[in-house]
């Protein structure tokens, strides 16, 4: 599997139009993502990483920085983010 950092930011790229260099700036204090794209992240998210994250564990701080969605990958999928050397520094 690739880098789980890389694939978000690819991720967050592709939907937000943004690089992000920060794994910890706050997307939604930032104003870079907002309710509606909100949406679709998650979506793309699932889709690249094929997760399903049920409606009830959905929390928006797991999308507020990179650092945080690598968290919630790797918890929805166990052994997604420990495939990269490097990923454990976005933990």
């Amino acid at each position: 599997m690739d880098d789980p950092y890389n694939k978000l930011s690819e991720i967050v790229y592709r939907v937000l139009k943004v690089t992000i260099e920060d794994p910890d700036l706050d997307l939604m204090d930032s104003g870079i993502l907002d309710s509606l794209t909100l949406v679709q992240l998650m979506m793309e998210i699932e889709s690249a990483f094929e997760i399903t994250i049920p409606p009830e564990l959905v929390d928006i701080d797991d999308y507020r920085t990179l650092r945080s969605m690598n968290r919630m990958v790797f918890r929805c999928s166990p052994g997604a983010a420990l495939e990269s050397n490097d990923s454990s520094r976005f933990r």
